[in-house]
């Protein structure tokens, strides 16, 4: 992609030519310019098709056809059209077509409505009267073309019918993980109609220039594949060459490292000899490489250590790279050091301790690939500063009381450093005379005051599973440190359809263990399900729009819903409802929603 390179003093002078004489040059004054039919969201939010022609052109008597493709002109068909009567294109000689998240749409259409493909975007020469839904392909009053896909197959009908000899194009060229943040663009803007070989895959530009000042472009690491790539950072030439593809090859192209959250780690700015970076000696883990095309000079305060990558900001224009590369740093000599990643012993990320009760001491897991290593638990404030630390894969927080905390792994060969292991410093701090590595990644710990009397005491749903047909279930939690909850006090009861009487219920029976589950799954579930119940029961024949009841002795103390109401199709979560998904509780819930 970096293959195409306009001055600016050429832009204008190609404008001049063109635009003063708009028919001479092209013959026709409008052009299918940009198209973008794939997004990263279900349904595709930010599709578009962008038409270019003289600044304030009158669009009477033109229309933008969708074609469903086929193999023959009936099944080859519109599926949808725009009619542009009274509209003309902008100052700049843009128009836009495209969803509502798409800023500044002359004309807005739902979104998923632009098909992924093999299909075909046309521009016609006559009356919305004459492409109603399902009319099959026709050529009478065509005057620009574009058939796309997105890793389909080629349509050979669509193709010799609307852009005989024209490549079909594929959004999808880079990999599907590349093609949502890409579209194909007309280089230059405009003409001639029907040269999808004139067109690239770049950063979208919908209603403005497909000529970019900046352009992140696409990257990839040298050996490596699908995006990622493995160094060793304990040898010598730890040196990763990278390759970016740019279209705006008069900016400067340099690249940004940041960790799996998009922090900023280092920046190597454009035009420091070859495109890389030398990781060697860096921390072993995994971190992300994202290719930034910018002009000007960057905003030294916005490339600083552990800022947001994306907010970086140059004195002209900056854009990123559609994705970056996962490079996987390993320790390649033994003995060494390697922090790695820790855990609890279950291998969340996460821990919570209720004040005063037995899970205030939490046991750790990690992984390194530095066995020979000792591998020291080192326990920090929310801020990164050291607290306490040990050597035993677990630590009680009840002498720290109520806070929050992050526990740090520490790998180390020789003597710890004392000036840096001390109470109130920076845990990145920490080093020792041979080698040393912090994890990467660190372990959440909340210690809660917990009320006896009430919270950490009621069980509570902590998941819920709608699958198709009758694979449903749920699961309850007992969120106690201590105590064993007789289930025997608990009643379950399902409300169908906005009704306010129960239609099924059932009572529990048994113990239930500090921190266990129990599970109750529809007996006509799938096996995979019914293996995990603890129960098997019609209280479950729930649907979305439907609420289910925790009661313990007779007092609701958690419900999925609302008694006596019908939503409709089912309720909403989130960005999602409760109809045909499975829900899981955070870990900080610890108590149900009566």
């Amino acid at each position: 992609m970096r293959s195409v390179s306009y001055s600016p003093q050429f832009r204008h002078a190609l404008l001049a030519l063109c635009l003063s004489a708009f028919a001479p040059c092209f013959g026709q004054v409008v052009f299918l310019n940009e198209v973008d039919s794939d997004s990263n969201s279900v349904p595709d939010s930010t599709e578009f098709v962008e038409l270019y022609g003289a600044p304030n052109t009158p669009l009477d008597g033109h229309i933008v056809v969708f074609y469903k493709g086929g193999g023959s002109p009936v099944t080859s068909s519109v599926y949808a059209a725009f009619d542009l009567d009274g509209m003309s294109t902008d100052s700049a000689g843009f128009f836009l077509l495209a969803n509502p998240e798409v800023a500044g749409a002359d004309v807005v259409f739902e979104p998923g409505l632009l098909r992924d493909g093999g299909d075909a975007v046309a521009l016609f020469e006559g009356d919305s009267i004459d492409f109603p839904f399902a009319t099959p392909l026709t050529t009478v009053g065509l005057l620009d073309a574009v058939v796309y896909g997105t890793g389909d197959q080629t349509n050979p009908f669509l193709i010799d019918s609307l852009t005989p000899g024209q490549p079909q194009l594929d959004e999808w060229l880079y990999g599907s993980q590349n093609g949502g943040a890409l579209a194909w663009a007309r280089l230059p803007d405009g003409g001639p109609a029907f040269g999808s070989d004139q067109m690239v895959l770049q950063q979208p530009t919908p209603g403005y220039t497909n000529l970019l000042d900046c352009d992140g472009g696409l990257i990839s690491a040298q050996g490596g594949e699908n995006g990622t790539a493995q160094i060793c950072v304990d040898l010598p030439g730890g040196f990763l060459p990278f390759t970016a593809q740019s279209n705006a090859l008069e900016s400067q192209y340099g690249l940004v490292i940041t960790d799996l959250q998009g922090e900023v780690l280092d920046v190597v700015p454009g035009g420091e000899g070859n495109l890389g970076y030398n990781f060697s000696g860096s921390p072993a883990g995994p971190c992300l490489v994202w290719g930034m095309s910018y002009d000007g000079d960057l905003d030294p305060s916005s490339i600083a250590v552990g800022a947001p990558y994306d907010s970086i900001s140059a004195s002209g224009c900056v854009a990123f790279s559609a994705q970056p590369v996962e490079v996987d740093r390993i320790f390649c000599l033994p003995p060494s050091c390697d922090g790695g990643a820790i855990s609890t012993a279950g291998g969340d990320d996460q821990a919570i301790g209720c004040l005063g009760f037995a899970n205030t001491y939490v046991p750790f897991g990690f992984v390194s690939e530095s066995p020979e290593a000792p591998y020291l638990f080192v326990i920090a404030s929310a801020d990164g500063d050291i607290v306490d630390s040990t050597s035993t894969p677990a630590y009680d927080f009840e002498s720290l009381g109520v806070g929050e905390y992050e526990v740090y792994g520490f790998s180390y060969l020789g003597t710890i450093d004392s000036a840096s292991f001390e109470v109130g410093l920076p845990v990145t701090a920490l080093s020792a005379d041979s080698c040393s590595a912090l994890s990467y990644n660190h372990l959440d710990v909340s210690i809660q005051p917990c009320d006896p009397t009430g919270l950490c005491t009621d069980l509570f749903f902590s998941e819920y599973v709608d699958g198709s047909t009758f694979s449903k279930g749920l699961e309850l939690y007992n969120p106690s440190a201590v105590a064993s909850a007789d289930l025997g006090e608990y009643t379950v009861k399902t409300f169908n359809n906005g009704s306010s009487v129960a239609n099924h219920e059932v009572s529990l029976s048994g113990t239930l263990a500090p921190g266990e589950v129990y599970t109750i799954v529809n007996p006509s579930a799938v096996p995979e399900l019914i293996a995990l119940a603890d129960l098997l029961d019609d209280v479950t024949l729930f649907n979305g729009n439907d609420a289910t009841t925790l009661e313990r002795n007779g007092v609701v103390v958690d419900v999925l819903g609302e008694v006596g109401v019908n939503p409709g199709e089912g309720w909403p979560v989130n960005d999602i409802t409760m109809l045909h998904n499975t829900l899981v509780r955070i870990p900080e819930v610890t108590t149900g929603s009566p």
